[in-house]
C-alpha cells in the first residue's frame, strides 16, 4: 500500500484527476451492465422458484391421491 501511495505521490493533482475521470468513464458502463445482469438473474430465479413450488404442490397432491 505504501508503494502505491508513493507511486501516486509522484504525479501532480491534474494528472491524478484525469486518471480518476478516465477510470470512472470506462468502468461506469461495466457497472450498469452488471446491475442489469443481476436483475435478470433474480427475475429468472424467481420464475424458477415459482415453477419448483408448483411442481412440489403437484407432487404432494399426487401422494395424497395415492393414499
Amino acid at each position: 500500500m505504501e508503494e502505491l501511495i508513493r507511486f501516486l505521490g509522484e504525479f501532480n493533482n491534474q494528472t491524478l484527476l484525469a486518471m480518476t475521470a478516465i477510470l470512472w468513464y470506462f468502468t461506469r458502463n461495466i457497472r450498469n451492465e452488471i446491475k442489469k445482469e443481476v436483475d435478470e438473474i433474480r427475475k429468472e430465479n424467481s420464475i424458477q422458484a415459482k415453477r419448483s413450488d408448483k411442481l412440489y404442490e403437484m407432487f404432494i397432491d399426487l401422494l395424497k391421491e395415492k393414499k
